[in-house]
């Protein structure tokens, strides 16, 4: 007995292991739940697993957290809710597992329990929702976001992170509750049930019964079945010339594809919409789908505009109890437009893409069978030009791939009774013609012909034997016949060059296979975070269109815009694999792999393939923040309230790296070209080239300089004790040039002082206000304000010790906390300044000369050997230099002076110092090296060298060619 019983504890046990193994998988159903049509005042749900009404898991691999549920089990309406929705098997690539949309679903099975008295009742798991309504579609949120019902009567989403993501702005419009109805409507109401807002009046993708859309809304189609975000299409209601309910494709001007109802037929109805009263009605301001409840109890029916621009007339099956299958009833348009079939829509086949009867998409072809000038087809893509079209030299290299018996969705005639030559010529001569389409009359001797000049969707065969002619115009690709020709001319005076660049290329792409062969174990992609997507190039190379698009030029590398197939649109950049190594590119794609902010830009994901490194960034409206602060057109000025909620968003970032994090988080390369902004001016931290993980409130040593010149914290020089706060003092620049909106270290004046001494200078003298941005009449609206940012940016830009944290930044940004701004910058300009009268004086003594640098990298520099060495050091170790650098120089006079070009060496230092067995001194380790003309130069925008073997101009801008080897050679002395 006491074996049985002590065998059953141990069954219980295991049994209590594995249960929560087993609840993650969908079983027959769901747990119960009770109806809930309705929330009051003062409430709020959390999207976790842990919901108060469960979190329901289908079998496709969707989720839904119930949020609001409206069901009688008495009638034969579907239930009806409100809840976080996310589709974890269909998410797109671009996409983070965990996506979330705030919707209104219909349920399509339930099972009832035997206590009907309460209402209960179940969900099958193998039926997943149906979606109808999305509050944040373009927006979706992660796990732990919040949904609150405010006091005010505001129905607010915030995502994870606290920031606003949708709200419904009713906070002073009396709202009492909040209710979904039975035909899928989200309403809030007044004490007198009034109605205050419903979800009614702002369409998504779905019209629904008795749902009116007035004119100009919009019915807009979804992305993906799984992505629910803004599509290409969207059906309207239309009054201009005669009213209409008209479908367009979104382009730039939108395109028409189809016209519902016109001025002529005000009334679509028929044996699909059920009955005599359900119809969708056209009236001069609106038009409605009218649904009759009453003679249609069982009879549930709704439209949707389709992501591949069919409208679409469902009907809900109640044949069985309690299963409400959503069947398709009628394709609205096939009478209308579908001569073609599938051809008939727009972006069937993706762009220039070719669609034949039965739907097949191909690449369009020349007169020989081939695709010469199209990447193959690629679904959801189409064709991508190989070579783009390019005016610079006019149509000299433009031709046309011909297509007979081929039209287009969009045929508007822009010439009348013209030939076919003459419309093709039409379009040489406009060079943003894309395409040439030819319409021939009745007689075939002439016929109309239409121009294309916006973005070119898919083309679909014609039925009718020359009735139709399309020209697509590409850029040419040299004739090989001409090609040959040419090389027989020029074979004897090319083949010597010819063998010596084989010889070369041979040995380059030796060398680069070998390095390849070595590094290939060390670019294992196992290193590299799960939640990002690998992409290819040749992926990367058709989204970006053949890297068509440049959006600006990173640290490392060549940013580019791209568009994913499910139609986001991302930022694509190109890493140098000759500037940045494998550490700093897996660095990028670990370090903001793992981290997910508001105020941070997104990775999506990455691609390593062989020598080619990029990364997939989400795209950026307004670009980086150093157009719009550094750029004098006063139209694109930013106003204060602007500046003032970027720099709050760089804080708010900074802070998660900084704090939040796992590990903490030193970016590095705070500074306005890194900065980016979305539609709304939201800031972004980008480009994590450079960042590093720390632990705790430990520091960093460091070896060679991280960063840009401007932006460099002094401690960054000493190499040592290296820690969050060097971003602080970064940040504390860029505030400093986003109000002033000149940059730190000027360029184009190289004796000019840099910005944040003018600042210091300023302060003592109380005149910050005149540094302010004359550019933006708005800023001086608001100068208490914009003088108390200033003071922050100042008391970001202290010394080490004295420097704050970013927590207590935002605190103060945000007005919760105050800050004692006394700093030590007057004392601290005071001694350099001596220190550089005193290192003058010795000058004749030392017999040096500080020549190539401004005054104001002078003074940088001083104040960087002022924070590392003691005066009397200072003072040997420019005498040093002089004395000791003929010792080793034996290498340099031919580097220098014998070569072609002269060669900047730009790091000698012991190390790179080789002696051979009698001592002799090799120089070596070229990885710096540069060529220069001798009259010329050179001008650096990032460090190069070792910390303690820079010379003085490497801190500013010029370089001098020959003393900054030779005061490095000093050092190494």
């Amino acid at each position: 007995m006491a074996t049985a019983g002590l065998m059953k504890n141990w069954v219980l046990i295991l049994f209590l292991i594995l249960l929560p193994l087993f609840s993650h998988f969908p079983c027959g159903t769901e747990a119960y739940y009770a109806d809930f049509p309705s929330a009051n005042l003062s409430v709020s749900w959390k999207n976790t697993p842990f919901n108060e009404q469960g979190s329901l898991d289908f079998v496709d691999g969707s989720t839904l957290r119930p949020i609001l549920l409206a069901y009688n089990v008495t009638q034969s309406y579907p239930p009806f809710g409100l809840g976080f929705f996310t589709n974890k098997t269909s998410i797109p690539s671009s996409m983070p597992s965990s996506v979330f949309y705030l919707v209104v679903f219909m349920m399509t099975r339930v099972t009832v329990s035997d206590n009907n008295s309460d209402r209960e009742y179940q969900f099958i798991p193998t039926m997943p929702p149906k979606v109808l309504w999305s509050a944040n579609r373009d927006s979706p949120v992660g796990e732990n976001a919040t949904l609150d019902f405010t006091a005010e009567g505001d129905l607010v989403l915030r995502d994870e992170f606290g920031n606003l993501v949708w709200s419904t702005n009713t906070s002073t419009k009396y709202v009492a509750r909040m209710e979904i109805g039975v035909t899928g409507n989200l309403m809030l109401l007044n004490g007198s049930n009034g109605m205050v807002w419903q979800s009614y009046d702002h369409p998504t993708d779905t019209w629904l019964p008795n749902q009116m859309i007035n004119n100009g809304q919009r019915l807009t189609a979804s992305n993906s079945s799984s992505n629910l975000s803004t599509g290409i299409y969207y059906l309207t209601v239309d009054k201009e010339d005669n009213i209409g309910i008209r479908a367009f494709v979104d382009s730039d001007p939108p395109e028409e594809y189809a016209t519902l109802l016109d001025g002529s037929f005000q009334v679509l109805g028929g044996p699909a919409f059920g009955n005599a009263y359900n119809a969708i009605q056209l009236y001069t301001d609106f038009a409605v789908f009218y649904f009759n409840f009453t003679a249609s109890p069982t009879d549930f029916r709704f439209i949707v505009l389709e992501p591949n621009g069919h409208i679409i007339l469902y009907f809900v099956d109640t044949s069985y109890p309690y299963t409400f299958a959503v069947t398709l009833r009628l394709d609205l348009l096939a009478a209308i437009i579908d001569s073609f079939g599938d051809c008939s829509y727009p972006a069937v086949c993706g762009s220039y893409g070719v669609c034949s009867r039965g739907g097949l998409c191909a690449c369009p072809q020349d007169n020989t069978g081939t695709s010469n000038y199209f990447w193959p087809f690629e679904q959801g893509i189409g064709c991508a030009e190989i070579t783009p079209l390019s005016c610079d030299h006019g149509s000299k290299y433009h031709t046309f791939v011909d297509l007979p018996n081929v039209t287009y969705f969009d045929f508007v005639p822009t010439l009348f009774a013209t030939t076919i030559d003459e419309c093709k010529e039409a379009c040489l001569n406009n060079c943003s013609c894309k395409a040439a389409l030819f319409r021939y009359d009745s007689d075939v001797s002439s016929g109309n012909c239409s121009l294309q000049s916006d973005e070119i969707y898919s083309f679909m065969t014609s039925s009718e034997n020359f009735s139709s002619y399309a020209s697509i115009k590409v850029q040419k690709v040299p004739s090989r016949n001409k090609l040959a020709s040419l090389l027989l001319v020029l074979v004897p005076h090319l083949v010597g060059g010819l063998l010596v660049v084989t010889f070369i290329g041979g040995m380059c792409y030796r060398y680069r296979k070998l390095k390849h062969t070595d590094n290939a174990g060390e670019e294992s992609d196992d290193q590299v975070t799960e939640s990002l997507t690998k992409f290819s190039f040749e992926e990367l190379k058709y989204c970006t269109q053949n890297f068509q698009t440049k959006l600006g030029e990173g640290g490392f590398g060549a940013v580019f815009e791209g568009v994913l197939h499910d139609g986001i649109k991302v930022a694509v950049k190109q890493l140098d694999s000759i500037v940045q190594g494998r550490k700093e590119f897996l660095a990028e794609v670990n370090t903001i792999g793992k981290v997910e902010h508001f105020h941070l830009v997104r990775l999506i994901g990455y691609c390593a393939e062989k020598s080619n490194r990029l990364l997939v960034y989400e795209h950026m409206f307004n670009g980086s923040l150093d157009k719009w602060i550094f750029n004098r057109d006063k139209e694109q000025t930013l106003d204060w309230k602007t500046r003032q909620k970027i720099i709050y968003g760089v804080a708010k970032g900074l802070q998660y790296l900084h704090e939040e994090c796992h590990k903490n988080i030193i970016h590095f390369d705070i500074k306005p070209q890194n900065i980016l902004l979305d539609r709304d001016f939201n800031a972004k931290i980008s480009d994590f080239g450079l960042a590093r993980l720390i632990d705790g409130n430990h520091s960093l040593v460091l070896t060679s300089l991280k960063g840009t010149i401007g932006y460099l914290a002094p401690e960054m020089y000493r190499g040592s004790h290296i820690s969050v706060k060097a971003d602080i003092y970064s940040f504390g620049v860029v505030i400093v040039e986003t109000i002033c909106g000149k940059k730190n270290l000027d360029e184009s004046d190289q004796e000019s002082m840099p910005l944040v001494e003018i600042v210091q200078m300023k302060t003592g003298e109380d005149q910050l206000y005149v540094l302010i941005d004359d550019q933006d009449e708005d800023i001086w609206h608001h100068k208490e304000e914009v003088i108390k940012m200033m003071k922050i940016g100042i008391w970001c830009l202290q010394t080490h010790d004295r420097r704050p944290c970013m927590s207590t930044v935002v605190k103060v940004l945000e007005g919760s906390e105050g800050i004692d701004l006394i700093t030590d910058h007057h004392r601290f300009m005071k001694t350099y300044e001596d220190l550089a009268f005193k290192l003058s004086a010795a000058q004749p003594k030392c017999s040096f000369k500080i020549s190539g640098m401004g005054k104001g990298a002078t003074r940088f520099y001083l104040k960087v050997l002022y924070q590392t060495q003691e005066h009397k050091c200072q003072y040997r170790l420019y005498c040093t230099w002089l004395e000791n650098s003929a010792r080793v120089a034996k290498g340099l006079p031919y580097l220098h002076e014998e070569c072609h070009e002269s060669i900047i060496h730009f790091d000698i230092e012991p190390q790179n110092i080789l002696l051979d067995g009698d001592f002799n001194a090799k120089i070596s380790d070229f990885g710096l090296a540069r060529f220069v003309d001798r009259n010329q130069i050179p001008v650096l925008t990032m460090l190069k060298g070792t910390i303690g073997y820079l010379a003085p101009e490497c801190f500013g801008f010029q370089i001098s060619q020959l003393k900054l080897i030779s005061i490095a050679l000093g050092l190494s002395s």
